[in-house]
Parts: C-alpha cells; structure tokens; sequence
C-alpha cells in the first residue's frame, strides 16, 4: 500500500504493483470463485476480508455491514497522475467537512 487515508466512511489508497505487467490485471480479468494471484481484484478481497475480520472482533454489533460490495479501481499510468492522485488522497480529509456523506455537515447545511 502506497498512499492512502482511512475517512469515517471510506478509505483512499494507492496500492503499487511492481515487476510482471501481466500481474496487473483488473475486475475483467477474473471469472467467479476462480481469483487471480497478484490481482487487484485479489489484493482488495483479500485486504477487506481481513480488516472485516478485525472490526468484528472489535464492535459490539458484527451484523452490520463494514464494506460496500464493490470498488473503484484505476491503474495510474505515470508520474503527473500519481502526483495528482496522491494529493487528492492527502486533501481528502479536510474535505470531510463539506462532504454529502457527513451526517454532521448534513445538519449544518
């Protein structure tokens, strides 16, 4: 995991897949119950199975959902849109004020 920001109802993150191009592959790539090693696909199961794992240990109620069914993904094809990436990830929780999803911003609007 490269950057990233873990918000109140979210998280951002850059993961950096290094070495064969052809391990990079995406949600196209992998048919059901067949995963990919390596693959992004892969890498987010596996990453949000195992922070699944540690909420419930640690909440009161683990019936409640800790992650929506899907993601979104985008394969960073050089520097400039890293770079631009990166900041937003960085800027991303001074925007929580504002943010729609807020219910604390909600309620001052």
């Amino acid at each position: 995991m490269d950057t990233f920001v873990v918000m109140p109802n979210h998280i951002h993150m850059l993961i950096t897949i290094s070495g064969n191009d052809a391990a990079i592959q995406t949600a196209n790539s992998e048919a059901f119950k067949h995963p990919v090693a390596g693959s992004i696909p892969t890498i987010v199961r596996t990453y949000k199975a195992s922070v699944t794992r540690r909420v419930v240990l640690l909440r009161v109620n683990p019936v409640f959902k800790v992650w929506q069914r899907n993601y979104y993904e985008h394969v960073v094809r050089n520097s400039k849109e890293y770079e631009r990436i990166s900041a937003y990830i960085a800027a991303n929780p001074v925007q929580w004020d504002s943010d729609d999803e807020n219910p604390a911003g909600r309620s001052q609007v």
